[in-house]
């Protein structure tokens, strides 16, 4: 590991104590609809495994009051992608995979927390 850390997606390092379980996302996808996101991610924990991407926005256009822009779904996607939320297996199935529970239990414990080496 370098000196400055593993850093995130926004290029910050990280330090020590600066971990925070309950991070807050919102602000990165400002232009995202959170109705949208919502629906999105219900539909994907209710049928998690069943579609690929492309069979997804279909089903979803069934349930959206309007039709989602292909932007709009693929920043969503990719939110829950980078976030850890969701994964694509080897066929590209999309399936949910984020546990409240286990993400809480696991991100407390300091002796799992990434340290800087001397």
């Amino acid at each position: 590991m370098n000196d400055e850390g593993l850093g995130n997606s926004l290029g910050n390092s990280l330090g020590e104590n600066d971990f925070q379980p309950d991070t807050d996302f919102s602000g990165l996808y400002k232009e995202i609809d959170s109705g949208e996101e919502e629906i999105i991610i219900s539909f994907i924990r209710e049928w998690s495994g069943h579609f690929r991407r492309k069979e997804l926005r279909e089903k979803l256009q069934e349930k959206l009051p309007e039709r989602i822009t292909s932007q709009n779904y693929n920043r969503i996607i990719q939110k829950l992608l980078k976030t850890n939320m969701i994964a694509l297996d080897s066929k590209g199935y999309i399936g949910w995979i984020f546990s409240r529970e286990l993400y809480t239990k696991y991100a407390t414990r300091p002796d799992l927390r990434l340290r800087q080496q001397p």
